[in-house]
């Protein structure tokens, strides 16, 4: 059985915004919330949420939209002189990274100031003892900025904090409107998945727990049936023991948030009912079942794919520059010089495959996986030669264009082998 956590975000920003989402609490397939310490509703969603006692209650930091609890004076880097958060989540980030060593210590010390205000209002409204752990994620993710992220794991021990969602998501494809996927959901998603191992490490140092897989970023504000059955399908091929998938499927009022300063457009989205209506749905718990007990057929790992592509296409690159050099400045016959090339582009294919396509691997069976890699670029090496040969002599082609084609065909063959026998594993990439 695999462990689903199934979220819905920003309960507590209104009262029509936690009454939708508390629908899918009561009559739907949502077991977990996010609460935001300064939401405009924070107190009714505090009192609507002890009524349930089974409901599993996060808290939602944020420091990118609304009022900061912490006055301005005390966090002026953070906050407008109205006391308002002004800074985005990429924002947060670019500005400490080009800031004087001053400020950056200013910044750690004023997040730290307002992460623990947050915390510390939330766990005191819902009554949690002092050695009682509770959950943390981030709004719109701003939890995973690097010197956030620090400074929320020195808080760990002083917080009594229990985990901490690590949104790193696969690349997958849904069927959805091309509108509903936001450039900055792109940046986001890559960008997190180039910090999340470092994230995941300073989690556990530090005590806290993690989930091992995620769905909800790419296609955060729509996540639908078809964008639900592809994210978790692949998750599926990392072997998750725990996932958490994220909805939005509160909808507030336009009128609530008049004093909210944020993305309102964001939080009154009409699309939010499409989640809402798909978390209260039989197709929702079928597939969520699926997923647990195992019977949900795994997806395509893209993001593998990706670095499989990149990785060939780095050793293809300097194979054919070296056949290239051979043959025009030293003349030497084709074919030999194409077995020089493929031995510099073997050692470096190797290398990005090893260690960055397909990671994870004991250091112990590199022996093996050497072996077994060259005979398998060796088997490669004589389709394209002999291919190359025949391509050039009965053809007529010119000779990069042949060896190209050739070895482009053969990486098709050479990732289902590489990924199935020579570099299997289990486990989170």
């Amino acid at each position: 059985m695999r462990n689903l956590i199934v979220s819905a975000d920003d309960i507590g920003l209104s009262k029509t915004n936690t009454d939708s989402i508390l629908e899918t609490v009561d009559k739907g397939a949502v077991t977990s919330v996010s609460i935001l310490a300064n939401g405009l509703a924070f107190s009714y969603a505090v009192e609507k949420v002890r009524e349930r006692t089974g409901l599993r209650v996060a808290i939602h930091l944020n420091l990118t939209e609304g009022k900061a609890l912490t006055p301005h004076e005390e966090i002026p880097l953070l906050t407008t002189i109205a006391g308002d958060f002004k800074l985005s989540s990429a924002g947060l980030w670019s500005q400490y990274l080009f800031a004087p060593k001053k400020a950056r210590d200013a910044f750690r010390v004023q997040v730290k100031k307002e992460l623990r205000a947050q915390i510390s209002v939330v766990r005191t409204a819902l009554g949690y003892a002092h050695e009682q752990r509770i959950p943390v994620d981030g709004h719109q993710h701003v939890h995973m900025v690097p010197f956030v992220f620090d400074v929320l794991i020195s808080l760990v021990d002083e917080c009594a904090l229990q985990c901490v969602r690590i949104p790193n998501e696969p690349l997958y494809i849904a069927r959805v409107p091309f509108t509903r996927v936001g450039l900055m959901h792109v940046v986001g998603l890559f960008g997190i998945h180039a910090l999340a191992k470092s994230a995941r490490r300073k989690a556990t140092r530090a005590g806290m727990h993690t989930n091992d897989a995620f769905v909800g970023l790419l296609y955060s504000g729509y996540v639908s049936k078809e964008v639900a059955e592809a994210g978790l399908a692949a998750c599926v091929v990392h072997h998750p023991k725990e996932t958490e998938i994220l909805f939005h499927p509160g909808v507030a009022g336009e009128s609530e948030l008049n004093v909210w300063k944020g993305n309102t457009a964001w939080h009154t989205d009409t699309a939010r009912g499409v989640e809402h209506s798909y978390v209260m749905s039989e197709d929702a718990v079928t597939l969520f079942n699926a997923f647990k007990n195992g019977t949900l057929s795994a997806g395509p790992d893209l993001f593998k794919i990706l670095r499989y592509l990149i990785s060939g296409g780095t050793a293809a690159f300097f194979h054919l520059g070296t056949l290239f050099l051979i043959i025009e400045y030293t003349h030497l016959w084709y074919v030999y010089a194409n077995m020089f090339a493929f031995g510099v582009g073997l050692s470096i294919s190797f290398f990005l495959q090893k260690f960055w396509t397909f990671t994870g691997h004991a250091p112990g069976r590199v022996h093996h996986q050497v072996f077994q890699y060259t005979a398998m670029q060796l088997t490669s090496l004589g389709i394209t030669t002999g291919g190359l040969y025949l391509l050039v002599e009965y053809l007529h082609m010119w000779y990069l264009l042949a060896e190209f084609l050739l070895v482009l065909g053969v990486a098709v063959g050479n990732f289902f082998i590489s990924n199935t026998l020579i570099f299997k594993k289990h486990g989170i990439s």
